[in-house]
């Protein structure tokens, strides 16, 4: 392990044939830290002053490797099967929609630099498959943002003659902003 630039070294027993797929299996822990990078936790207030928690990703440039063993290079894509266990009254949001409980749809292929994650108690407004996703509080601000959404994705397929290529589309509005705003396939966040 080279802590220093955050590489795990496999040395294999034979050598890796090309054109042959292999599987590698490990076990992986983490914490979910308080920075924005990988995977991290991070509180708010709720209308009557009560502490709240959420999980979110921030992988670029090559924070995902904080989250799970991958290669985050920016010059390398891949797709992932997500699953997030989550509590009955919190929401799995992430680039692609639920498959099932607790299942993601499996991600297209992106930079892992893209990839989303969120787990909150957050509401939404939808208009098709636009979503804004923000806290119960200021969800009521969030009319005006979904509209744009809608008016903006429509202008550029009409403009470039080609529909939206996924399923959905998710604004996320986290309430704090020492993050910065980031945008990925299926999903941007920005800050209430």
């Amino acid at each position: 392990m080279d802590l220093d630039r955050q590489f795990l070294s496999a040395h294999l027993e034979t050598p890796v044939i090309e054109n042959v797929k292999y599987r590698y299996s490990m076990y992986y822990t983490t914490e979910l830290g308080h920075h924005p990078q990988g995977f991290f936790s991070f509180k708010y207030s709720d209308a009557n002053g009560a502490e709240r928690r959420s999980a979110a990703t921030a992988f670029q440039p090559t924070y995902a490797r904080r989250a799970f063993p991958c290669f985050d290079e920016p010059a390398l894509k891949a797709t992932f099967n997500i699953s997030l266990a989550r509590q009955t009254n919190m929401t799995a949001i992430s680039n692609m929609p639920l498959r099932s409980t607790k299942r993601m749809t499996k991600w297209p292929v992106q930079y892992v630099m893209r990839g989303t994650i969120l787990k909150s108690d957050f509401q939404c407004l939808q208009a098709d498959t636009n979503k804004i996703w923000a806290r119960k509080e200021v969800l009521h601000e969030a009319k005006y943002a979904l509209d744009i959404t809608s008016s903006v994705c429509k202008f550029f397929e009409e403009y470039f003659n080609i529909s939206y290529p996924l399923p959905k589309l998710d604004v996320i509005a986290l309430p704090s902003s020492n993050m910065m705003a980031f945008e990925a396939w299926g999903t941007i966040i920005g800050y209430s």
